[in-house]
């Protein structure tokens, strides 16, 4: 690229009837180097926002004295010329130009598209992230130029990244973008590869013509990472274990120990020690913990360290198990190098997910050689191509993709359905990353893994994860709700659907496409003798009818399961809406008709599966050489066989045979599409007794919500937990100095229609009060809607922004807002009363706008407060308490932090169970009182407390 115009454009919120240009910029590149520029204000015939002021610094007077769009667009067209066109997201660009009667047709080059591609594994990529991990400098972010700029020299860093790319995978990119004529990208690569090209050529030429040089190396094989992983030991563990020295421990948590000295701002707290001397006695007596541990305690390190010690004094592993996939990138990047760096002790770690967060090598090849890839396919392939020369691990997190992008993943993960690990060429040349991963694992003193591929181990009777005796579950208070997904089971008409096309379907094109028409080519390419191609032929067209049928079958089933849905529903299915299956409502007459459909569909899916053992057989009966990837396409048909086995098998409990300790339901949205049938277990405490605590040595489970009214009576029941020792401590934070809970007692309750009205007036007036600065919880994102639509033009107005959770953008991107906003409310529901943490000023008030309680009607929440004499008092309000405890925890995140948590929800102060809420929570400053004394009291509040901090 000679020369470029990097582009860029500050805009109006969006709303009303278009969003209005207030500035452009461009700068033009030439030869690597920057030679001009062009920038202007722009008049938008409309009043600005405090949201624009805030952000970029632009004020109503300047715009007002500037030139309208029009007087401008003559000088901006002949400064971009011809030249290709640079952006940030550069599409939104030329749309808000093109709605303003501006079209560029120059080509167009994202920089966000290009960074995805080249640097896998960002934590984000807006232009800033992308900027500093190139080594751009950002001067001045949220203005056209300043932008600009960037954008310009981010992509001439990006044309260096993929100059540097090595040839076979430049080779390989370029095939496949000979498939794509319209991609951006296809002269960038090509020009790369010419680099490349040449330079390999000059240096060979160099080498031949220096007498005493070394043979230059070849390029490095493009899965040289992930064929050769170097060796790690086993584990050799002691036969009599040795105890961990709690004063050892607590030496490493002194203000001059090495902890300390490794960690900035580390704080030496009484807590912490607590905690971590109870873990090691625990792992030292082989005993089961619960553990609740508040808010500020340190819990990471208080179960890293004596976890480490354990398994690097005895040769035993130590298994970590978390609720979130971030947590458990946390712990594995972060903590455990930190402490790996200071510590006097020598240990292995590693990380294991499920199979279906790896690359499946196999299904990668298959479908990136395939000669029938649509245009997202190939974008996948070749973005997974140029990944694949970097990455060690294969997994999917260190990817940018895209939702369509997502939902294609399962094409080449390596998820159970489709892949049978020991019949695997890659398998059993070393090149899985889920054996690469297994094999880390297996020798690794510390292992980290999430609650669901914890469960689903335990599920499947073990085999995904290495022995261990001893664990520790942080984020405990989630272990029932995985427990119930991992042991349960569901099955949509979508999800069978996809499979079935995945097998066979037949494009627009008329062209047969999935794996099955790819068989048959593969054979065809064979040379095989004429009567067993015959044979295979027959044998692929059966199965090929036999998907047909399946299709038709399992339309009819879930049709039928549709009218059944409409017929028993009083009122219309709202998206999300599950109705139980009762032994009620297997007795009414439109049941038996969903049992026979079923009955017709299993039986045609068991000729399918018939079908693919005999075209295994008839593979494994080929001589070696004859079909290239024999072992493979025997892995992927067993595969599917033991998909369709369970299938049926779950299928079957959930129409026809359900069990004693089952909950079944029909969900899903208002459309065929969506709808499913789903299992649940009544009870998961007997399941994890059996497997986990009956089996294991010892179990710690940690969170900062495990008590409800200071007892851990109710998650031992839930988790079927008996014999274990208990430790709850307080928080280290002064909640009677830094908290004041407001309990508003005079809103009416959310059931009734003036409700609605009281809390946007009471959110308005607080956020008023507290200068932004206040997170809103909801239970509803229907009333969050209703609330943020209702309050946003006058806090706006007054110059607080307004940040709503799936109205204002992704949960990153608006907490990214809310804490680079000096005045701003953040509006969230289920996501944000966990893993908010949002330290000083900028997050003063906490408001909970109702109680969350559970839906009486869920099936899951219905089944389970069946099995209690006094379901609400015993069930309902213990598991609520909970859920409050975790949304309160997001308002004190450091010692120094001050606020108000508010609750809205005015059943706290009348109904009998109030007081349980209250005494549940730490014991901070509580007054309860009027909305019309709300946001005087909680300005009064926070200034007393600013003032006591000063």
């Amino acid at each position: 690229m000679e020369s470029f115009v990097a582009l860029d454009l500050e805009l109006t919120p969006f709303g009303g009837d278009q969003q209005r240009i207030i500035e452009i910029a461009a700068a033009r590149f030439r030869g690597g180097q920057l030679v001009d520029t062009f920038c202007t204000l722009v008049d938008p015939r409309c009043d600005l926002t405090p949201r624009v002021g805030a952000l970029t610094g632009i004020c109503q007077k300047e715009v007002n004295a500037a030139p309208r769009l029009a007087e401008v667009v003559p000088s901006f067209l002949g400064f971009v010329g011809n030249d290709p066109v640079v952006g940030q997201s550069i599409n939104l660009d030329l749309e808000c130009l093109a709605a303003a009667g501006i079209r560029l047709f120059n080509p167009l080059l994202d920089t966000f598209e290009l960074a995805s591609l080249l640097l896998p594994g960002l934590p984000s990529y807006d232009l800033g992230t992308i900027a500093r991990s190139l080594g751009v400098v950002v001067e001045q972010e949220h203005r056209a130029l300043g932008d600009a700029l960037v954008a310009g020299r981010v992509f001439l860093a990006l044309l260096d990244r993929a100059a540097g790319l090595g040839l076979p995978v430049l080779t390989q990119v370029n095939s496949l973008a000979a498939q794509l004529p319209a991609w951006p990208f296809a002269r960038l690569f090509r020009e790369a590869q010419r680099r490349r090209l040449k330079n390999h050529f000059a240096t060979q030429h160099s080498a031949l013509s220096t007498q005493h040089s070394a043979p230059h190396a070849e390029e490095p094989d493009l899965f040289t990472p992930s064929v050769r992983p170097a060796p790690r030991p086993s584990l050799h563990p002691a036969p009599d274990p040795l105890p961990v020295d709690p004063h050892e421990l607590k030496a490493l948590l002194e203000p001059a120990g090495p902890v300390a000295s490794a960690l900035p701002g580390y704080e030496k707290r009484e807590e912490q020690i607590r905690m971590m001397v109870a873990i090691a006695e625990a792992l030292n007596d082989g005993e089961h913990l619960l553990v609740e541990a508040g808010t500020g305690t340190g819990k990471s390190m208080a179960y890293l360290l004596p976890a480490i010690y354990y398994a690097a004094k005895n040769g035993r592993r130590v298994a970590i198990s978390t609720n979130t996939l971030n947590l458990q990138d946390q712990l594995y990047h972060k903590d455990i190098p930190a402490l790996k760096a200071c510590l006097p002790v020598e240990f292995r770690a590693a990380l294991l997910k499920g199979r279906a967060n790896y690359l499946c090598l196999r299904r990668w090849l298959v479908l990136s050689r395939s000669p029938s890839l649509s245009a997202g396919e190939t974008l996948l392939s070749i973005k997974t191509l140029i990944w694949l020369s970097t990455t060690e691990t294969g997994d999917r997190a260190e990817l940018n993709l895209s939702p369509a992008e997502s939902e294609m993943w399962s094409r080449i993960s390596a998820q159970a359905e489709s892949c049978a690990l020991a019949g695997c060429p890659q398998f059993r040349r070393g090149a899985c990353f889920v054996l690469r991963a297994r094999r880390n694992a297996e020798s690794a003193h510390l292992l980290v893994v999430n609650h669901a591929l914890l469960l689903s181990d335990l599920a499947t009777s073990g085999g995904a994860l290495p022995e261990y005796s001893h664990l520790i579950v942080d984020e405990a208070h989630h272990l029932e709700e995985e427990a119930t997904q991992q042991l349960g089971f569901t099955l949509s008409w979508g999800d069978l659907r996809s499979f079935l096309a995945a097998l066979h379907q037949v494009t627009s094109g008329q062209r047969a496409a999935g794996f099955l028409p790819e068989l048959l080519g593969a054979l065809r390419g064979s040379g095989l003798p004429p009567e067993t191609a015959a044979t295979f032929r027959t044998l692929v067209s059966t199965a090929e009818s036999a998907v047909e049928v399946n299709l038709q079958e399992s339309g009819t089933f879930f049709e039928t399961l549709c009218c059944f849905v409409h017929d028993h529903v009083e009122e219309h299915p709202r998206p999300g809406a599950r109705l139980r299956i009762t032994p009620s409502l297997r007795a009414q007459p439109g049941w038996s008709e969903i049992e026979v459909r079923w009955s017709e569909l299993v039986q045609c899916l068991e000729s399918l599966r018939r079908q693919f053992r005999r075209l295994e057989a008839a593979i494994q009966d080929l001589e070696e050489g004859q079909l290239l990837k024999r072992e493979g396409t025997v892995a992927e048909l067993a595969g599917f066989q033991s998909y369709l086995d369970r299938l049926v098998t779950q299928g079957e409990e959930i129409v026809s045979s359900p069990g004693s300790n089952g909950i079944y339901w029909i969900g899903g949205g208002t459309g065929l599409e969506d709808l499913a049938v789903s299992s649940a277990p009544l009870h998961v405490g007997e399941a994890l007794n059996a497997a986990l605590f009956g089996a294991k040595d010892s179990v710690i489970l940690t969170s900062a919500t495990l008590t409800a009214e200071g007892s851990f009576d109710y998650i031992a029941e839930r988790l079927g937990l008996e014999n274990h020792r208990e430790l709850m401590l307080g928080s280290p934070f002064d909640y009677q100095r830094s908290t004041l809970l407001y309990v508003v007692k005079d809103i009416p309750e959310p059931a009734r229609p003036s409700s609605q009205r009281a809390v946007e007036s009471a959110i308005t007036e607080l956020a008023l009060a507290m200068e932004g600065r206040t997170l809103v919880l909801f239970t509803s994102h229907a009333q969050l809607r209703l609330t943020s639509s209702a309050i946003r033009s006058r806090l706006e107005d007054k110059g607080i922004l307004v940040l709503a959770h799936g109205v204002d953008g992704s949960r990153r991107r608006l907490l990214q807002a809310f804490m680079s906003s000096p005045k701003a409310v953040l509006m969230g529901t289920s996501s944000f009363w966990e893993g908010i943490d949002v330290v000083g000023e900028a997050l003063s008030c906490l408001v909970i706008v109702k109680l969350p309680f559970s839906v009486p009607t869920d099936p899951i929440f219905a089944a389970r407060s069946e099995a209690f004499d006094e379901p609400f008092r015993q069930f309902s309000v213990p598991q609520t308490i909970l859920r409050l405890k975790q949304g309160f925890g997001r308002l004190i995140r450091s010692n120094a932090d001050r606020g108000v948590v508010v609750i809205l929800d005015s059943r706290v102060g009348s109904k009998f169970y109030g007081p349980a809420f209250i005494h549940s929570l730490p014991q901070c400053t509580v007054r309860m009182g009027p909305a019309a004394h709300l946001a005087e009291t909680a300005r009064g509040w926070l200034e007393a407390a600013e003032s006591r901090t000063s």
